[in-house]
Formats: C-alpha cells, sequence, structure tokens
C-alpha cells in the first residue's frame, strides 16, 4: 500500500505544469458546496439533538424524567408529558 502511495507521490511531482482550466465558477461551486456542507451539518444536529444530547448526559436526562413522574405520582393533576398543557 506505501509503494502504491510513493509511486503515486512521485508521479504527481513529475509533472512541470498542470494544462487545466478553472473558471470564475470553480470557486463559487466550491464556495456554495462549503457552505450547503455546513448547513446541513447543523440542519442534521438540529434534527437529531435530542439524541445527541441524551448521548453526552444520560445521567441528569434520567433523573428530569424520574423527577417528572415521582410529581406525577405525588400530584396526579401534574402531567408527564412535557408537550401536554
Amino acid at each position: 500500500m506505501k509503494s502504491i502511495a510513493v509511486c503515486f507521490g512521485i508521479l504527481l511531482m513529475s509533472y512541470n505544469t498542470a494544462h487545466a482550466y478553472l473558471d470564475g465558477g470553480t470557486g463559487s461551486m466550491l464556495l456554495q458546496l462549503a457552505l450547503g456542507g455546513f448547513v446541513g451539518f447543523f440542519a442534521i444536529i438540529k434534527l437529531y439533538w435530542y439524541r445527541v444530547k441524551s448521548f453526552f448526559c444520560k445521567e441528569k436526562l434520567l433523573s428530569e424524567e424520574k423527577a417528572d413522574v415521582t410529581e406525577a405520582v405525588i400530584d396526579p393533576s401534574v402531567s408527564v408529558n412535557k408537550n401536554e398543557s
């Protein structure tokens, strides 16, 4: 595997000039790709925020759920589901 990487590196360094053209649209395309990846990453984080949060602080979330259930047992008018009013 190392020999393939070394051969590829020597091949890349052996050329003096590159006969390629990068037009003005290439830079904007790369910028759009980077910004799209950045926004997509944060969209995924937002969608799965609860899972990410529970992965890093399981004990705190479990203790909050137990407190909610305990409060509901003591006072039946309290809703365990936080979405209910």
